[in-house]
């Protein structure tokens, strides 16, 4: 597998739609998806910088090494993955 360059955009986006359920289907899910969406979108809130992306430190020199991969062999190559898929979580923190 090839890695990424060591700054790559892939897309920002954010979307809180409203979700029209009866309350016997809030009930059936066990919590409310609007008061869900509401709750992550105050606590993304809390977290945003007005530095943006300017807060992050180049991943190079004595930090190079969080590139690497510590569970595949170097070397390591393969095709791209194309599997269908309903849901992707994509950079879930580090």
């Amino acid at each position: 597998m090839k890695a990424l360059p060591r700054t790559t955009t892939i897309a920002r986006f954010t979307t809180f739609e409203t979700t029209k359920m009866t309350n016997a289907q809030q009930e059936e899910l066990g919590f409310e998806p609007d008061a869900l969406r509401r709750k992550y979108k105050e606590e993304r809130d809390k977290r945003l910088r007005d530095d943006g992306n300017e807060q992050y430190v180049e991943v190079t020199g004595r930090f190079a090494r969080f590139t690497d991969d510590p569970y595949v062999a170097p070397g390591f190559e393969r095709e791209p993955l194309t599997d269908d898929v309903d849901v992707v979580v994509i950079g879930g923190g580090f």
